[in-house]
């Protein structure tokens, strides 16, 4: 059974119940909703699913009124997903991402709801999960990304995990990253499409010497200064 509410509608834990609770032949069960700030009791969660049939169950929530701050209180957020119930039974991971542009909470579980379109750095950074640290690993630096996001102005010391499969790769702030800490973040040898409009002083040269280590490149967007006069190959557009 999948559930996705409409954007208007608030649920609860115990409406999502209600709606449930009889159906005794539900095997999997998977949320997309808006709600309220019970949504994130692992408690409530489980003793549910101990009264259904349910073996299989993701959901992602975008909880309401609720503004993550950094590092403070995520630990006990996650808490109630820590149990053997979830992590050895259930092998169900759970995962918060805070959207820094829309300032939207999030509780997702990994791998069905991980988030494929990654800015870097950010507030994600590392990863707030109830996953091991090799799973972690797997599923958000060794599984594909859609896109990465590097803002080159806010990037400070090198990344602890490399980016294996990403296949657009967009870059912005005042001037071009080093290739040398491009290589370090990222394998340059997935990228399929690059971004650097965004880029506020862009140097041909150093643009010419990235692409040379972008051999599956199909797709480059820039912008044409009037300071800035080069000739791009048909191969890029």
């Amino acid at each position: 059974m999948n559930f996705n509410s409409l954007n208007e509608l608030v649920v609860s834990f115990e409406s999502i119940k209600q709606c449930v609770i009889n159906l005794y032949q539900l095997k999997r069960l998977t949320l997309q909703a808006s709600g309220k700030y019970d949504l994130i009791d692992g408690n409530q969660w489980k003793d549910l699913i101990l009264k259904t049939n349910i073996i299989k169950f993701n959901f992602k929530f975008q909880i309401l009124n609720y503004n993550l701050k950094v590092n403070e209180g995520i630990s006990i957020l996650l808490e109630s997903f820590r149990s053997s119930f979830w992590i050895e039974q259930k092998h169900c991971y759970v995962g918060i991402h805070y959207d820094e542009d829309n300032q939207q909470t999030f509780l997702y579980t990994i791998p069905r709801f991980r988030f494929k379109d990654i800015t870097y750095p950010s507030v994600n950074f590392s990863y707030k999960t109830t996953a091991p640290s090799n799973i972690e690993q797997y599923f958000f630096y060794q599984h594909k990304i859609d896109s990465l996001i590097i803002d080159i102005d806010k990037y400070i010391t090198p990344s602890i995990h490399r980016f294996t499969q990403v296949k657009s790769l967009i870059l912005s702030g005042s001037i071009l990253m080093s290739l040398d800490i491009l290589k370090i973040i990222i394998d340059l040898n997935q990228i399929e499409k690059l971004d650097v409009y965004s880029i506020e002083s862009l140097s041909i040269n150093e643009l010419y010497k990235l692409i040379k280590y972008l051999p599956r490149l199909n797709e480059l967007t820039m912008e044409f200064s009037s300071i800035i006069c080069c000739t791009i190959t048909n191969s890029y557009s």
